[in-house]
């Protein structure tokens, strides 16, 4: 035995799941922008790596003449930035 539907079944049932495909569609929006924005940092910091190991002056390292940043330099770009 087949039972009729109920009129407005289907709209009930539209009504009930709309909001929750919406916010799946929603969420996975979300996670690609974050899976971008994840990847746009990891591609500066890589980008930043390899510019700071091209630009090392290892010759100076080697016979251990590097030096520290001048404290007056450090604290007036600490105080700039805070």
């Amino acid at each position: 035995m087949l039972r009729r539907r109920a009129p407005g079944q289907a709209l009930v049932l539209v009504a009930l799941l709309l909001p929750v495909i919406i916010g799946l569609w929603l969420q996975a929006i979300e996670l690609a922008w974050r899976v971008t924005t994840a990847q746009a940092v990891t591609d500066a910091l890589r980008a930043a790596n390899r510019s700071a190991v091209q630009t090392f002056d290892y010759a100076a390292f080697a016979e251990n003449r590097l030096a520290l940043a001048a404290p007056d330099a450090v604290i007036a770009v600490a105080r700039r930035i805070l």
